[in-house]
């Protein structure tokens, strides 16, 4: 059996590709590849881990992203609840359009809490087939339980499925406060329905929306600047605060609602560059206020998570937890935020300066390369520029954001990946009608070494539009499409990945690959036709940021020499070096006879010897000195312990 799986980057461990979403590491860089020998429970563990971390980020983002969204009129509602004049609290009302923002929170609230169902039902899944669980579980009872798993739609069904592990005390910590939370949700749900706003156009009384909003908010649990619970004479304060030029903060303690607990389930979370309106004896004072959680310790789905994790990877008969057999891939995961509204996140094709554009700049370690690959031939008489063209017209890289769904027959929340658009080498092929020959152009051809030959292939980046199809295999098939390009001038790329929502975290993740059905044998470099081969990522937005001035940073007056840069990365080298040298593996593989080495072995010794050799050459490049390192890490990585790879890890950082 063979199966798809992604391992987490420097890291025998192994996590399956299991729609982007099934990493233990969570965010990061991982080398897809396959696996064989691997058992049901081996299979779903790290999946079920991988699922938790992604349910417990959707659900603290999901979260920020209602509180950011309806942020303005949510402290608009509690400042006036806050303020409101006890001995006269029939004048004291609201809209219909605040009470629909009370819908829209619940609405959020109901999502968030959604996630931290799934994570719990994850968690216990992952707790049920870790090692600490000593009880044998066959591949079709592990089936069984997956299954049963999902269908579970409360705790105590999902206590009862067949084979469940015992909860440990961090999942019922955490079951508990998804209950409690729950039930305020469902008590807010409630009032807000009675309103039938539908059907009402307010104005809506203070008791009513105040009862519905304790659920949500309880402001005696509130502490806004410095005022815990604050009152009808703290207004004044307020607006001093908000009047020195500062946000007023608006904290939401322990025991203050719905809002709190899910950071309590899933993290702190908090809502930035919030404007609203206060009435100050019948003038409108304009504010500033921001919003944030401030969970106690411990963060419960992250500590039972936690729990899961230290329970330890299940093994097959051999003891094994199981490796990558072939690599033909790989992730990476990003994240953008920005505070402009609206801003477009673009894929940058050319160079350009990352802080400031303005042509003033002079400092040259500022500057981007723009997106690009880059690949250099080792022997032109046998891997020519033609051949880098037709294999860089294979590359793809895949954009994709999550996106949430619910399951037609449960109702669940369920998570996925949106593909946003593909992106491959600017390459043209053009194929003879009558031939099929192919034939490429395209790239810039480069002598990177000096030696007079232009053996290296530069190539920027471009989108493409993509169509999606069902495989025989149940799989899909993607296909690239035609290059996107700018709708008001033709002439220029569409390079537009996506739209940021303001002050909100966005993930973005990758799938680098080269695709099957445009490669064949002529086109694969093997131990005759060598290449080397990089990506350069650069992205930007549509709108012009306006950074921090710093003339130091802007002229490059404090940047590294070249030469100070290549003594760092020498010294870091030597460090790798020596304690490589020093190491129990190297002893035992250096003291084997030439032939007793596997070619792990002796490609490690390869670049070990070259790393030296590096070290001691006065002329290396800054290029040169950062890929003998990158390689000897690769190459000892394949063949030290997970203690001597960890101790080499924290030595390079």
């Amino acid at each position: 059996i063979t199966e798809t799986l992604i391992g987490k980057y420097q890291d025998p461990s192994i996590y399956p590709l299991d729609n982007f979403s099934g990493r233990e590491s969570g965010n990061g860089v991982g080398i897809i590849g396959t696996a064989s020998g691997r058992n049901e429970r081996m299979k779903n563990y790290p999946v079920a881990l991988g699922n938790a971390l992604n349910n417990i980020n959707a659900a603290r983002n999901n979260a920020q992203t209602m509180l950011q969204t309806n942020g303005s009129s949510i402290a608009s509602i509690f400042i006036k609840i806050a303020t409101a004049d006890s001995s006269n609290l029939a004048a004291t009302t609201f809209t219909k359009a605040e009470v629909e923002t009370l819908g829209s929170m619940i609405t959020g609230l109901e999502t968030s809490n959604g996630y931290v169902w799934l994570a719990i039902k994850d968690i216990a899944l992952a707790s049920t087939l870790s090692r600490a669980n000593d009880v044998e579980l066959t591949d079709a009872q592990v089936t069984q339980l997956v299954a049963d798993v999902e269908a579970a739609t409360t705790p105590a069904e999902l206590a009862a499925v067949t084979n469940m592990r015992a909860f440990t005390d961090e999942i019922n910590d955490a079951i508990d406060n998804y209950e409690a939370t729950a039930t305020k949700i469902s008590s807010a749900r409630a009032a807000y329905n009675a309103f039938d706003v539908e059907n009402n156009d307010g104005p809506f009384g203070y008791a009513a929306v105040k009862s519905l909003i304790d659920h949500l908010i309880d402001k005696t649990r509130v502490q806004v600047a410095d005022k815990v619970n604050p009152g009808r004479d703290d207004k004044q304060d307020l607006i001093d605060a908000a009047t020195g030029g500062q946000a007023v903060p608006i904290t939401l303690l322990s025991g203050s609602g719905a809002l709190y607990d899910i950071a309590k389930s899933a993290g702190d979370y908090r809502a930035t560059g919030i404007e609203t309106d206060v009435d100050n004896s019948g003038l409108t004072v304009h504010v500033r206020v921001s919003i944030s959680t401030q969970a106690v310790a411990p963060i419960l789905l992250t500590a039972a998570r936690d729990q899961a994790v230290a329970d330890l990877a299940p093994t097959n008969a051999s003891g094994s937890t199981g490796s990558l057999d072939n690599a033909y891939g790989y992730a990476i995961d990003f994240g953008f935020r920005t505070n402009a509204p609206d801003a477009k996140l673009l894929l940058q094709d050319q160079a350009r300066q990352r802080i400031y554009n303005d042509g003033t700049v002079t400092n040259t370690q500022t500057l981007g390369g723009g997106t690009y690959v880059k690949f250099s031939s080792l022997d032109l008489d046998k891997f020519t520029l033609d051949d880098i063209r037709a294999l860089a017209s294979a590359l793809r890289i895949v954009f994709a954001i999550p996106e949430l769904g619910e399951d037609s027959e449960t109702g669940n929340i369920t998570l996925s990946y949106k593909i946003l658009t593909i992106a491959a080498p600017d390459i043209t092929v053009t194929v003879n009608e009558t031939t099929g020959e192919k034939t490429y152009a395209g790239g810039t051809p480069s002598d990177e070494d000096g030696d007079g030959k232009e053996e290296t292939l530069t190539v920027n980046i471009a989108l493409f539009g993509f169509t999606v199809a069902d495989a025989s295999d149940g799989g899909k098939i993607v296909t690239l499409g035609t290059k996107k390009l700018d709708a008001e001038d033709n002439t220029k790329n569409d390079l537009t990945l996506l739209t940021l929502t303001q002050n909100v975290a966005q993930k973005l993740s990758t799938v680098i690959y080269f695709d099957g059905d445009a490669i064949d044998n002529t086109m694969v470099a093997n131990a005759e036709k060598s290449m080397t081969g990089s990506l350069n990522f650069q992205f930007a937005t549509d709108v012009d940021l306006v950074p921090m001035e710093n003339a130091s940073l802007r002229n490059g007056e404090n940047a590294p020499s070249e030469a100070e840069q290549i003594a760092a990365a020498k010294t870091k080298l030597h460090t790798a070096i020596e304690y490589i040298e020093g190491c129990d593996t190297y002893d035992t593989i250096s003291a084997k006879a030439e032939g007793d080495r596997t070619e792990d072995e002796a490609a490690f010794l390869t670049s070990l010897n070259n790393a030296n050799t590096v070290y001691a050459n006065g002329d290396a490049t800054l290029d040169e000195v950062n890929s003998a390192g990158t390689d000897l890490a690769s190459k000892f990585n394949a063949v030290a312990t997970s203690d001597e790879k960890a101790e080499l890890l924290q030595l390079m950082q």
